[in-house]
């Protein structure tokens, strides 16, 4: 298979939800950062914090998880525990491998085991490869 071949069978496996560009994902994760800390801006670590928090989700390429429904299997999961207001950092949690009700399950790097209440975590999940190579493919097409 060519390389035209492998641009369209990427193209034509893009869905609609898919369709994101990276700009949107950062303007999305730094509204969100914004409203999280924004009742916490009275401790003296946030302000530190809400710039490492932004900076992180962008160079190590995540977005925002608004619905759980979206995660897939093993995608890496940070978050921001809403628990530690006073001292709020986005923490690398473990990779997603079930959902029930408000809860999902979570592997760590030691092949250990947790659930997260989702209530009291705001959830970003790291952008895999194949996901950046179709917004690549979708900023070129919308830039030519």
């Amino acid at each position: 298979m060519d390389l035209d071949d492998e641009i369209l069978q990427i193209l034509d496996s893009i869905k609609l939800k898919d369709i994101k560009t990276m700009k949107e994902i950062e303007v999305k994760n730094n509204e969100v950062v914004d409203i999280v800390y924004e009742n916490f801006m009275k401790y003296r670590n946030n302000k530190r914090n809400k710039e490492e928090t932004k900076n992180k989700l962008k160079d190590k390429g995540y977005e925002y998880i608004d619905n759980i429904e979206d995660l897939e299997n093993f995608d890496p999961i940070s978050l921001l525990n809403l628990n530690e207001f006073f001292d709020l950092k986005l923490s690398f949690s473990g990779y997603f491998i079930s959902r029930k009700e408000n809860k999902i399950l979570l592997k760590t790097y030691n092949k250990s085991y947790w659930h997260i209440d989702i209530n009291k975590h705001i959830l970003f999940r790291k952008i895999r490869a194949k996901n950046k190579v179709k917004m690549l493919l979708i900023d070129t097409i919308n830039t030519i």
